[in-house]
């Protein structure tokens, strides 16, 4: 048993500063996010959840529930955006 009482334990815990922003896939899902290639008029649907998506991984630990919440949110964008493609719109706009 090592000093910590933990039989197996290497010593005390360390904390490990995680961010869900060192995860691969989540660096891959927050990129679909991206929205400066589309019309303007379309920005703005898309760029909100671009803010909300950077803005919920922030300091979270990796793994599958924040991958999971950042499908389920583009998913919702994606949903948003298309209803703005099929929505009437002035060309001028964007």
């Amino acid at each position: 048993m090592s000093e910590d009482g933990w039989p197996g334990s290497a010593g005390p815990a360390r904390l490990i500063p995680w961010d869900a922003t060192s995860d691969h896939e989540v660096r891959e899902l927050l990129a679909l996010f991206a929205y400066d290639h589309l019309p303007e008029y379309l920005q703005t649907v898309s760029k909100p959840f671009h803010k909300l998506a950077h803005q919920a991984v922030e300091g979270r630990p990796p793994g599958i529930q924040v991958r999971q919440g950042l499908w389920d949110l583009l998913r919702a964008k994606d949903c948003f955006v298309r209803a703005a493609v099929a929505a009437p719109h002035d060309p001028s706009d964007g």
